[in-house]
């Protein structure tokens, strides 16, 4: 079965054991088919500390065929983290730190090269961290996706750079674009390909990209 649904999840609580409780109620409530992507660095911001039993919580929670996209710090790495009621089937390390949160300090970045697309029951999706979606030769790698996530920790002070670029990102690149931001900044929300805000939840149909593409001549 493919993709049939996408969702943009907004944690509430400040305290990690809430946050890392909402996302395993979020898992528990995805429907088969599902896709949900929740924010970067969600568990508990830039303080790394074992996250195995949240993870085996997370996976044993997930109906089949249901996914949970976000990041968390791993290895010194700021890594995407996509995971299924089988495990984690896809990782990514952030390639560009935000300098002015001494994120470079914190922790290490990962070879941009390696940001590609991939490919989950004949969809294929890309992920851009929160920073990265400032660099447009990245959105270049990323071309040909049916879907593109965009975990984020942005800041409040500029939501309307998050907002506008993650609609031009779906425009651009003629797709989904899902994104999440939770920590300052409390901003998620699905475009579809034709730039059009969806919500926070929506249903997911590849032929809206073929759609969009014939009304503009492509």
């Amino acid at each position: 079965m493919t993709i049939s649904s996408l969702r943009s999840v907004i944690l509430s609580g400040s305290e990690p054991n809430f946050r890392s409780a909402e996302l395993i109620n979020t898992a528990k409530s995805l429907k088969n088919g599902e896709i949900a992507l929740a924010s970067e660095l969600c568990f508990n911001g830039y303080k790394a500390f074992d996250d195995i039993a949240i993870l085996n919580q997370i996976q044993s929670n997930l109906p089949n065929n249901a996914y949970l996209g976000f990041t968390r710090l791993n290895d010194k790495f700021n890594q995407f983290t996509l995971i299924s009621n089988q495990g984690i089937i896809y990782t990514q390390n952030k390639s560009y730190a935000f300098k002015p949160s001494k994120e470079d300090e914190k922790f290490i970045t990962g070879d941009e090269n390696l940001i590609k697309l991939f490919e989950l029951n004949g969809v294929k999706i890309g992920v851009l961290i929160c920073f990265e979606i400032r660099f447009i030769h990245l959105w270049k790698q990323l071309q040909g996706a049916d879907l593109i996530l965009v975990p984020a920790m942005w800041g409040k002070a500029r939501k309307e750079h998050f907002i506008t670029l993650c609609k031009a990102l779906a425009l651009q690149n003629r797709c989904f674009v899902v994104c999440c931001s939770d920590i300052d900044l409390k901003f998620g929300t699905i475009f579809a390909p034709d730039g059009v805000d969806l919500g926070i939840k929506s249903d997911f149909n590849p032929n809206k990209i073929l759609e969009f593409k014939q009304s503009i001549g492509l």
